[in-house]
């Protein structure tokens, strides 16, 4: 069995892992599953299909918040918004699809503090 042929639940369950621990005020913990999510979705995509891009979207937009919790403001700001340029991306081409998620996208990168 090849291992790459698990990456993309892998980095679903790190995504998922990364939203508990921040609930749980685990933020150290939450940032470093958020970006481990955020590193094997940007592979999967860059390897595989864009159409995974929405799943990195999303892992870069909770990624953005995990940044934010521990004061790493630039890094907050630049993962949030790489999420917004993909969902910008995704709803060019799919405005019913994506619309919604730009723009909760771009509502949590303005409410970043500066």
């Amino acid at each position: 069995m090849r291992p790459e042929a698990f990456e993309l639940d892998l980095a679903k369950a790190l995504n998922n892992l990364s939203s508990c621990l921040s609930a749980l005020g685990m933020r150290e913990e939450a940032h470093k599953a958020g970006q481990e999510a955020v590193d094997v979705y940007r592979k999967l995509v860059n390897v595989r299909s864009e159409a995974l891009e929405p799943e990195l979207a999303k892992a870069l937009n909770n990624l953005s918040g995990c940044l934010s919790a521990l004061g790493m403001r630039e890094e907050a700001h630049k993962a949030g918004q790489e999420a917004v340029e993909v969902y910008r991306k995704l709803a060019r081409l799919q405005p019913a699809v994506f619309q919604a998620e730009l723009e909760t996208a771009m509502a949590n990168l303005q409410r970043l503090p500066r």
